[in-house]
């Protein structure tokens, strides 16, 4: 079992996500998803950016999760 850690928490403008679709760009009160994640780039819109193998992301309520492997 991998190592868990919190790795941003807090407000962005936008998140744009590495899904198996292609990348999908959440904004503020997108509607609520789960989907899972590919390997690529997750990045916000205030220039974080975090590599990953995949993971799952899930909006809801205005609140976005991101559980990944490194």
């Amino acid at each position: 079992m991998g190592v868990k850690e919190v790795l941003y928490e807090g407000q962005a403008e936008k998140v744009i996500l590495p899904a198996f679709d292609g990348e999908i760009c959440v904004l503020d009160w997108h509607e609520s998803f789960l989907c899972r994640l590919r390997g690529g780039i997750i990045k916000t819109g205030d220039a974080f950016f975090l590599e990953i193998k995949d993971g799952v992301a899930r909006m809801k309520d205005n609140k976005l999760v991101i559980m990944v492997t490194k």
